[in-house]
């Protein structure tokens, strides 16, 4: 099944299809996503006039130039392409022993959804650019969602072109709960928080969770990326 309103978004169309109120089984569920113009719009806006496959090339250079192994790969690889029987296989030898050695020095181009709902906004941003850029984790791709299954969407509808995520993580009530209760700032004031309400004391509750809240946001423990 295919909509073209929502491009190459398959899951995320079969998804509507199946819980937008078109069937009465399940329309206590629906979700509308953004419309694959619509987000394809946003995407180019973000990017505007930046080139980053022009980026990718000037750091491998920058990497190449500095590394002697890497400079005599290169050459000789260079000269092996030349001869007839060359065909790209000495391009194909230098990608293959290179990479590793030059992958770890790139700087990534990262982006972070945090309503990632079915991946179509990463999608949109991955489509603005050469698809080989997202594949080999040039392009990185972050995505947090309070829908689990969303996360899960997400990471499939991405995956059938070929793009693993970095991190995609479901934000549920419980999930905030633990970041707070493994950070060993916000632990105490969260603690201090749940004594108070269990106490009734609801003006220290306010406080302490206020106290508690600013924290996690100047922290940003919730979104942090690791």
């Amino acid at each position: 099944m295919h909509d073209s309103l929502y491009g190459p978004d398959i899951i995320g169309s079969a998804y509507m299809e199946m819980l937008s109120g078109r069937s009465s089984k399940w329309n206590y569920n629906a979700q509308y996503f953004t419309p694959w113009p619509v987000a394809l719009m946003m995407a180019k806006m973000q990017v505007a006039d930046r080139d980053i496959e022009q980026e990718f090339h000037a750091q491998v250079r920058k990497v190449v130039n500095e590394n002697p192994v890497l400079q005599a790969l290169a050459f000789a690889c260079g000269m092996g392409d030349q001869t007839p029987e060359g065909n790209g296989q000495a391009l194909r030898f230098f990608i293959e022993r290179a990479w590793p050695l030059i992958q770890p020095k790139l700087r990534p181009i990262t982006v972070q959804d945090c309503c990632v709902g079915s991946g179509i906004m990463l999608l949109a941003f991955a489509a603005c650019h050469p698809l080989w850029l997202s594949q080999i984790g040039f392009i990185q791709y972050y995505g947090q969602d309070i829908d689990a299954l969303c996360v899960e969407m997400t990471r499939l509808n991405m995956r059938l072109y070929g793009i693993t995520p970095v991190k995609l993580e479901p934000i549920t009530s419980e999930a905030m709960t633990q970041r707070v209760i493994e950070s060993e700032e916000l632990k105490p004031k969260f603690e201090e928080a749940i004594a108070a309400q269990a106490n009734g004391d609801k003006e220290k509750f306010v406080e302490a969770a206020q106290t508690s809240k600013q924290a996690r946001f100047e922290q940003g423990a919730l979104f942090e990326i690791r």
